[in-house]
């Protein structure tokens, strides 16, 4: 894991960015919001997408080489992934819409990007335009 994560995590523990951008964690006792079991079942997901479509994800999948691991998602069902190429503190942000039609990738750190976002620095066009709102709070679940 990418180091400035596990101290996201260590010092926010488990919640929501806004209430609406859910960052897991591995340590959660919550189902719904444990890193490891969202992240087998919504890996999974998408294999079961290609298969019944024939669309596959433009990225390879984790446990594969240089795979696209979860680490947030939110209300609307969008995913959020490490594209796990290289280095943890070199990967990518990749964000696929819930209908794993759109997908975007974002060249920042985890911190980097959550601080971006809630100040709108990066925009994700796949998120509302509502999100982030004007005074955006970490929810703790």
């Amino acid at each position: 894991m990418p180091e400035d994560y596990k101290a996201f995590i260590s010092t926010y523990g488990t919640g929501a960015v806004d209430g609406f951008l859910w960052v897991l964690n591995p340590f959660s006792e919550n189902q719904h919001l444990n890193l490891i079991g969202q992240a087998s079942r919504r890996l999974e997901a998408q294999r079961q997408f290609a298969k019944d479509t024939g669309v596959k994800a433009p990225h390879a999948l984790h446990p594969d080489a240089d795979g696209i691991f979860l680490w947030a998602v939110t209300d609307n069902g969008d995913v959020l992934y490490w594209s796990c190429r290289g280095a943890p503190s070199d990967w990518l942000i990749v964000v696929c819409d819930s209908r794993s039609s759109r997908w975007r990738e974002f060249r920042a750190s985890t911190a980097e990007f959550l601080t971006s976002l809630i100040t709108r620095e990066i925009v994700v066009d796949i998120f509302p335009d509502d999100f982030p709102s004007a005074s955006p709070e970490f929810v703790v679940a």
